[in-house]
């Protein structure tokens, strides 16, 4: 095994290695090779902390000329336009190996320390920043061997951090039909980050919103994610809770998600939602878990 700097020529099996991963996670889901080589040198979706980044480096796995395993590393800078946790540190965006090349992929992880070294990182994460891939975050579990990889390299995730990513379709879900509280309106407006807004408002009051986001394909650039959307946001005040107005503004995004000619939707769940009734609220729209996601990883007892 050799471990060399990444170059053009590795993109094929770069990609491939790649959307192996991704497709097992989310049905027919695949990135393109020029949108992948674009993101190793800039993470537009990464708004906050993409722009610390002072050093990116992308290290490839070969043996007999092809490619076993690839990750991307990042530096942040160190100065005082960069958020105090990550003043200098090293992040192993993401590193991926089939399970078969699981030594490879090993080989990787150390060789990506011995850098994180080289850079006097005072603090490592992985899969911090992560894949340009929608809502991927973390290790999903379908690719429990990359976890067991980076278990063995000395990680762990942070349980704070468990999500459950769920998804299905949309053409079964009613029309948002009477407002469940007198005197409620729907405004429609643009989202916080990429999406879009339906707000509840009852007088001047807000009850509610939920924000969905109608094109994962962005304009295109990911040809195999059209017809996909994602309910990016939901939350109710406290005291309006369990009165059908979740729902509601669910009914809402979904109504305009198709209009938008999605026909299935993704959407996280934090591990303690989840077990809050979250899961039991969604899968009373038909949808259910399609993986759940390991994020947060950092060196153990650091």
């Amino acid at each position: 095994m050799v471990i060399e700097p990444y170059r053009s020529e590795h993109l094929p099996e770069l990609q491939m290695l790649i959307n192996q991963h991704v497709s097992a996670v989310l049905p027919g889901w695949a990135l393109p090779a020029a949108y992948i080589e674009q993101h190793l040198a800039r993470h537009p979706q990464q708004i906050i902390i993409d722009p610390w980044v002072a050093e990116r480096k992308t290290l490839v796995v070969t043996q007999r000329g092809q490619a076993r395993a690839v990750a991307h590393l990042l530096r942040y800078a160190d100065d005082d336009e960069v958020g105090v946790d990550y003043r200098g540190a090293g992040d192993i965006a993401w590193l991926f190996a089939t399970p078969q090349n699981q030594d490879a992929a090993s080989a990787l992880l150390a060789a990506a320390q011995a850098q994180m070294q080289v850079w006097k990182a005072p603090r490592v994460s992985a899969w911090d920043s992560g894949l340009p891939s929608g809502p991927i975050r973390g290790i999903p579990d379908v690719w429990a061997h990359l976890a067991d990889v980076f278990t063995r390299g000395g990680f762990s995730p942070n349980p704070e951090r468990n999500e459950a990513l769920f998804g299905g379709w949309l053409d079964a879900i009613p029309l948002p039909g009477d407002a469940p509280v007198d005197g409620l309106t729907i405004r429609r407006s643009v989202g916080n980050i990429w999406g879009t807004r339906f707000t509840a408002w009852r007088g001047d009051e807000v009850l509610g919103w939920c924000e969905c986001v109608g094109d994962l394909s962005e304009g295109g650039a990911l040809p195999s994610l059209r017809g996909w959307g994602e309910l990016a946001e939901l939350y109710v005040e406290e005291p309006w809770r369990n009165r059908g107005l979740g729902a509601w503004l669910v009914r809402h995004a979904v109504e305009w998600l198709r209009l938008a000619g999605s026909t299935r939707v993704v959407l996280t769940v934090a591990a303690d939602d989840e077990a809050a009734g979250a899961g039991r609220f969604y899968r009373r729209f038909g949808w259910d878990v399609f993986t759940r996601l390991q994020d947060g990883w950092g060196l153990s007892g650091k």
